[in-house]
């Protein structure tokens, strides 16, 4: 998988180096490499996607961003960038003027980098010990609905009584996310599609991926993240299936509160814009259970946060009728468990994490492109670069064919949120100065159709995120599931669906919801946080690069001492080290799965090709680091010994939640639900 992939827009894996290979050609552009190519124009309901702000990518109108700085809008940018802007019907996430989205952006990241140390973290969750006395209106509550919609369809189809809270539309976005065929099938081994439904929503196919490093020929394989499956479409028959199957979405409703009572949870909202929620089901009278559970209103501040005062106490007036699509005020949504898929920027997530700096980010710039010749569109990049490092940051590119002849171009780097970080216009201009050696076109025979800034936030030491209350579960980019290496979303959903259908549907049925029993569901994982050091080696901190690799006339802030071709070394020797074992290593890496045996081979490999480096990464990193990396590397051993004499138990403990959740922990931990696509 790589770095951005576009599962919604995902990386995937940067991980190594070469090993007999590394070889000394220069990247050569897709137009080296044509192979056929399945162009399928199946995805409608075209429209832009929604505000991202650094958020779940795939979430169209569903994630929630941090609070809103007043954007300083620059009066000047390159003339390359200004011609960007100013592209006739240039997309961006929420619609809207193009330079606008990018002052926002900007305000954002510069907020994120200059956030002091005892931020202001915002009250959203209430917990009281007095019994919620009206009815309970549903099992389960999914707030944010582009990407919980999956989640919502299989849980109903199980019998679970399930409303999908959404503050814009539920609607996926007209970009792809790409991902591969094995594990897009997840969404029919679950129920929440058929396998015609599923091959309307793949609307482009391509072979092969690459991986291309500076200074070493490029790596081919077939199969890993070279289905684009089309939002839009994918979404909609999603929800056809929830709402079919007695599933309620509640539209226009935006997450201002919740109280947690011992017998449920009372998800407070107001209504987006016109002061209305809409309310539609599959089915049902107005008295039954699916036809019921419109939101109600919370007090918002000044800027926008919801304020500390939660009520539950509002009356509810008589449900629209179910069946077909209705509106009323606002009032509470009570369920037996709130499952939170807002994404990075959800406020509840702000409230546990306490309104923290994260510690690392994967910043992005990137968007679609017409103009690139067919003939060097028929391949996708899973990993390129185009030179070494510079200023502190080694910038990655990705690239794959697109609906109707265009193609998706990201550029990408692992970077802390240090205030010397460069801003998303720096990023751009980078990006555009790029693209022509990169794509083998000139910037100017190119039309922009879509455009996307994110800055993705990094937690190493708190993910997946455990659950801070009773009866609230974050779920995705929310609990921070995703690889260290992808920017999460679609393809992180995907992976942890049929663990977590299973599981909260257990949870709920046999009142496991309490904070600790709900932990099990997001446990420690250490396939995830094995990858880490990876990271943290391709983000090489500020003044850590020595001066050859900076800019002319930039200056140098710090002893660099890091030689410019550090991350391209590491990376030659790792991928070449891969590329020698063989797929049974090179493909669950490239899919973002860390296993005990190839990762232990790999890094044996490296240690034996290139011994230089991997003292380089120490230095980089700090032998306090590497330490905790080493025990995250020896649970992930013992989670896959565990899990081959665990395992066959399985079907033993079908009663239990706890045992069910623990062989759960440690087939997810250990990267063995890699095998089950």
């Amino acid at each position: 998988m790589s770095p951005m992939t576009c599962r919604h827009g995902l990386p995937k894996r940067p991980p190594s180096h070469a090993f007999p290979l590394c070889g000394t050609s220069p990247v050569p552009h897709l137009a080296s490499n044509p192979r056929p190519y399945i162009m399928r124009s199946k995805c409608h309901h075209h429209r832009p996607p929604a505000a991202l702000g650094g958020q779940d990518e795939g979430a169209a109108g569903s994630v929630r961003s941090p609070p809103t700085p007043r954007p300083a809008r620059s009066s000047r940018h390159s003339p390359a960038l200004q011609r960007v802007l100013s592209e006739p019907g240039l997309e961006v996430p929420g619609g809207g003027d193009p330079s606008k989205y990018l002052a926002t952006q900007e305000a954002f990241w510069k907020a994120m980098r200059r956030r002091g140390p005892k931020p202001r973290a915002p009250t959203v969750v209430r917990t009281t010990q007095m019994q919620y006395r009206a009815p309970v209106d549903y099992d389960v509550a999914v707030a944010g609905g582009t990407l919980g919609i999956f989640l919502a369809t299989a849980l109903q189809l199980r019998g679970l009584r399930v409303a999908v809270v959404e503050r814009g539309r539920v609607q996926g976005r007209t970009q792809e996310w790409n991902i591969s065929r094995a594990e897009v099938a997840t969404l029919v081994g679950t129920g929440v599609l058929t396998r015609k439904e599923l091959e309307e929503a793949i609307a482009s196919e391509f072979n092969p991926t690459r991986v291309a490093l500076h200074g070493a020929a490029p790596i081919e394989v077939r199969d890993v993240l070279n289905v684009g499956v089309c939002p839009a479409t994918a979404v909609d028959r999603a929800r056809r299936r929830f709402e079919a199957a007695g599933g309620v979405v509640l539209e226009g409703a935006t997450v201002r509160g919740a109280v947690v009572h011992p017998n449920a949870v009372v998800l407070e909202t107001a209504a987006t814009r016109s002061g209305t929620v809409a309310a539609s089901s599959g089915g049902g009278d107005p008295g039954s259970d699916h036809g019921r559970g419109a939101p109600s209103g919370a007090q918002t501040a000044s800027d926008g946060r919801p304020s500390d005062a939660v009520q539950t106490s509002v009356r509810r007036p008589p449900a629209p009728a179910a069946g077909a699509p209705g509106s009323s005020p606002p009032r509470p949504v009570a369920a037996s468990l709130l499952i939170d898929t807002m994404g990075h920027w959800s406020p509840i997530v702000a409230q546990l994490r306490r309104g923290a700096r994260p510690d690392r980010v994967v910043m992005v710039v990137g968007g679609c492109v017409d103009g690139v010749p067919p003939a060097a569109n028929v391949a996708g990049d899973l990993l390129a670069t185009l030179g070494d490092a510079a200023d502190d940051m080694q910038l990655f590119w990705e690239a794959f064919p697109a609906r109707d002849g265009g193609r998706t171009l990201y550029a990408f780097a692992y970077l802390d949120a240090h205030p010397d970080r460069p801003s998303f216009e720096a990023m751009l201009d980078r990006y555009l100065d790029g693209i022509p050696a990169y794509q083998g076109v000139a910037l100017e025979e190119l039309r922009f159709k879509r455009l996307l800034l994110a800055a993705f936030p990094c937690y190493p030491d708190a993910s997946p995120l455990k659950p801070g209350f009773d009866r609230i579960l974050q779920v995705g980019d929310a609990a921070a599931s995703q690889s260290p290496l992808s920017f999460g979303g679609f393809g992180s959903m995907l992976r942890h669906l049929p663990r977590l259908t299973q599981g909260v549907e257990q949870a709920v049925r046999s009142d496991s919801l309490s904070r600790g029993a709900l932990g099990w569901l997001q446990p420690s994982s250490p396939t995830l946080s094995s990858a880490w050091l990876f990271q943290g080696a391709m983000a090489p901190r500020i003044g850590q690069l020595a001066r050859p690799g900076s800019r002319p006339g930039a200056p140098l802030r710090g002893p660099g001492w890091l030689p410019p071709d550090h991350v391209n070394r590491l990376l030659r020797c790792a991928f070449g080290v891969l590329q020698w074992l063989g797929p049974w290593a090179l493909r669950p890496f490239l899919q973002d799965t860390l296993l005990f045996l190839p990762l232990s081979a790999t890094m044996a490999g490296m240690a034996l090709r290139d011994p230089g480096t991997i003292l380089r990464v120490v230095r980089q990193l700090g032998p306090w680091e590497v330490l905790s990396w080493a025990r995250h590397y020896l649970a992930l051993g013992l989670a896959t010994l565990l899990d081959a004499l665990l395992w066959p138990l399985r079907g033993q403990l079908q009663g239990s939640y706890r045992w069910r959740r623990v062989l759960d922990a440690v087939h997810w931990g250990s990267g063995a639900d890699y095998h089950d696509h």
